[in-house]
């Protein structure tokens, strides 16, 4: 949206490097490898360091203002990312008898009715709390601080109160209202 206008750097990670940054990663992280945005997010810190010591970014913003496509997509549940269905969950229960939190989360993503409202509401209960704490471990081993402005009481506040219908567009799709208030300030 407003990139051309930023003076920016592409980050490349060379396949040589891969591994090496998987075990440093891994050493911060409560797990080996739990997300493949791991490496990314940690090699971001490393270089962002050499600039200073916080840095800005736009997470709970497609959270809470339904930016992600498969919210204004006609079939939210079965084409929400972080919920499809990989594995029968019948399966997996019979394998694994005792109770795990994520497996809750997901049973009740996929019993929930096909309300926006509370698609984002277990979003933010789920995939939100864990990229918060996944940017945090990575940003925090490079001694950087990940700040998230859109996650600030006044706009977060503004969105839950809101249907998050109205945040959806059939022009711009979702985070209309965000993307509206940039177009609006671009130079």
């Amino acid at each position: 949206l407003i990139a051309p206008q930023i003076n920016h750097d592409f980050i490349h990670i060379p396949t040589k490097d891969i591994f090496s940054l998987m075990l440093q990663s891994s050493e911060w992280s409560d797990q080996p490898l739990a997300h493949p945005h791991y490496l990314s997010i940690y090699r971001i810190g490393q270089v962002a360091r050499s600039y200073g010591k916080v840095i800005l970014g736009g997470e709970g913003s497609d959270d809470l203002f339904c930016g992600y496509s498969h919210h204004s997509s006609s079939k939210v549940v079965s084409s929400h990312f972080a919920f499809r269905p990989f594995i029968d969950i019948n399966d997996f229960t019979s394998l694994f008898p005792c109770q795990f939190g994520f497996i809750d989360n997901y049973l009740q993503m996929r019993n929930a009715s096909q309300s926006l409202l509370e698609i984002r509401n277990l979003e933010i209960k789920t995939h939100l709390k864990s990229l918060l704490a996944r940017n945090d471990q990575m940003f925090m081993a490079s001694s950087v601080e990940p700040r998230a402005p859109f996650l600030g009481s006044f706009i977060s506040d503004y969105a839950l109160k809101r249907n998050p219908n109205c945040f959806i567009s059939s022009k711009l799709k979702g985070k209309s209202i965000v993307k509206e208030l940039l177009l609006a300030r671009q130079p």
